[in-house]
């Protein structure tokens, strides 16, 4: 879905009370969709996932920018998103490139 129309299916844009679980729900299902597509039209890769997060942050940012509520409590709820989706499916993806960059950095600190 397009900002817009998280704004209109939630009424983002009226009240600052809204179905927090419905939106995690949509935004995950729409950022699980773009990674099948992805992994499904290219060599999926870590340059590709971070990307993608960006994508993800450019499109809350836009919701956010059309609805009212605080920029704070708008703020949790994409740490809440990000914690619970992006950094577990990260892990899981790139669970082994991730500790090869991480031994790598702390080999050349030494």
């Amino acid at each position: 879905m397009k900002p817009l129309q998280y704004v209109k299916k939630y009424k983002l844009d009226v009240s600052e009370h809204f179905d927090r679980q419905g939106f995690m729900s949509d935004f995950t299902n729409d950022f699980m969709a773009q990674i099948e597509v992805c992994r499904q039209h290219s060599d999926f890769n870590l340059t590709h996932w971070e990307n993608l997060v960006k994508q993800m942050r450019t499109k809350f940012d836009g919701i956010v920018n059309k609805s009212k509520g605080t920029t704070d409590k708008w703020e949790k709820t994409w740490k809440y998103f990000y914690a619970t989706v992006v950094v577990k499916l990260r892990d899981q993806l790139f669970g082994e490139v991730l500790a090869k960059k991480k031994a790598a950095y702390e080999e050349r600190q030494k």
